[in-house]
């Protein structure tokens, strides 16, 4: 195995272009699904894949309409998301 000296993460896509937006938004309908949600608005999978945009408070109302608990969304969403993200790495339709 390799040995770092460092690990660097990247979150505002200066290293690694981010993830589009189709398989974060299929990881929200996921996430809303396994939650027993079938039909989620639109709306809400939009604010909640512009995640620079969600708030904590926003993420909660968005929640309390479903009457879900937000921080169990949020975790579960961003299980789903980073499974998505690896899909695509394997695949080959999203690069570094």
């Amino acid at each position: 195995m390799t040995e770092y000296d460092a690990m660097l993460f990247d979150s505002d896509g200066v290293l690694v272009e981010p993830p589009t937006y189709d398989p974060m938004a299929e990881a929200t309908r996921e996430t809303f699904r396994s939650m027993g949600v079938e039909d989620a608005e639109g709306a809400h999978i939009d604010a909640v894949v512009d995640d620079e945009a969600l708030t904590a408070d926003r993420l909660a109302d968005i929640c309390a309409v479903y009457d879900i608990d937000p921080v169990e969304f949020w975790e579960t969403r961003e299980r789903y998301d980073e499974q998505s993200q690896i899909e695509s790495f394997h695949a080959g339709t999203r690069s570094r």
